[in-house]
Parts: C-alpha cells; sequence; structure tokens
C-alpha cells in the first residue's frame, strides 16, 4: 500500500493501524498485541471472503485472526487476506520504489481501574 501510515496507539493493548493516512476510518488492517497472542485485524474484515475460515469477531465490521506462534503467522492464507483487505479498500499494493511508511505512536492515559469495581 502506498503512502502506507503506520499508527500506533497504546489504550488497553498496544495496536498498530495501517492504512494510507493515520486515521482509524481510512484503516485496512490492525495489529493487536496481547498477552498470549497478537491479533491480526481487518477493519471491514466482514466484507472478506473467509475459504480457510479462520476470522473471529462478530461485530459489524471488524474480524481477526489470531496468530500465538510463527506457523500461524506464515501461513499463506495470511498473505491473501491481506491482499484482499487492500484491493477492497481501493489501495494497490506498493512497489519496491514506493515502499515507505510514516509513523505516528500515541499514548493514551486511561483511569485505573480496581479489580471488582466499575466506572459510572
Amino acid at each position: 500500500m502506498a503512502p502506507c501510515c503506520e499508527y500506533i496507539l497504546e489504550v488497553y493493548i498496544v495496536s498498530l493501524l495501517y492504512g494510507p493516512t493515520h486515521r482509524m476510518k481510512d484503516g485496512v488492517c490492525h495489529i493487536g498485541v496481547i498477552k498470549d497472542h497478537v491479533n491480526l485485524g481487518f477493519i471491514r474484515g466482514s466484507e472478506l471472503a473467509d475459504p480457510e475460515r479462520i476470522l473471529e469477531g462478530t461485530g459489524k465490521q471488524m474480524r481477526h485472526i489470531k496468530i500465538r506462534n510463527m506457523s500461524d503467522l506464515f501461513r499463506p492464507a495470511i498473505r491473501a487476506y491481506l491482499q484482499e483487505a487492500c484491493e477492497r479498500a481501493g489501495y494497490e499494493v506498493a512497489t519496491e520504489k514506493e515502499k515507505t511508511v510514516t509513523t505516528v505512536v500515541k499514548r493514551k492515559s486511561l483511569p485505573k481501574r480496581t479489580v471488582g469495581t466499575t466506572r459510572v
């Protein structure tokens, strides 16, 4: 994807959003870093073909694939899902010459939660 923008956001987990701009609504995919796995998510994942039946999620738009080990990451289907997500969003795969990424990092402070309490 060219241009490619990487938006790194830490709220409850560290998330990396990829798209042509730094706006969430323009995002194509994201990576969520969780304690025991990584989610490879697709902003408009509900629109993707899922012949491998590996997309998870029940929301209106987002879907994700859980990556628990290196063999999960190197499944050929992963590349196909990424390519389809880019195509559906109207973005072309970048040529070698166009492969540049701009990065924005943002850390969002949230109030600390105490176990067993709820926010009002």
